[in-house]
């Protein structure tokens, strides 16, 4: 059985858009893995260091930061951190100190 012209363009039509569904979903899935490794995992270190730099010079004393976490939640315009093991917060009674980025 040979198809008309008008199948086998319908067919390819069909197949085309498939496929770029397909490159849609890709670069969606790619761009959620990049926004989260780079919530997650880069901004935390990279609020580290400076953290502990900018707090020092500003504060005029040591400061120790144990850990920064990070939750980029998608439905929020702002981030929220959570600083553990500073020392400033230790002494206050307290292990660790949220603040929100805006």
């Amino acid at each position: 059985m040979t198809r008309t012209y008008t199948e086998r363009w319908l067919i390819s039509r069909a197949l085309r858009a498939v496929a770029r569904r397909r490159r849609w979903l890709f670069a969606a899935v790619i761009l959620f893995f990049v926004y989260a490794a780079v919530g997650f995992l880069l901004l935390p270190w990279i609020l580290h260091r400076q953290l502990e730099q900018r707090l020092a010079t500003a504060l005029h004393r040591n400061v120790a930061i144990t850990k920064v976490r990070m939750n980029p939640k998608l439905e929020s315009r702002t981030l929220p951190a959570r600083l553990e093991g500073s020392e400033r917060a230790k002494k206050e009674g307290g292990g660790r100190v949220y603040f929100t980025l805006k």
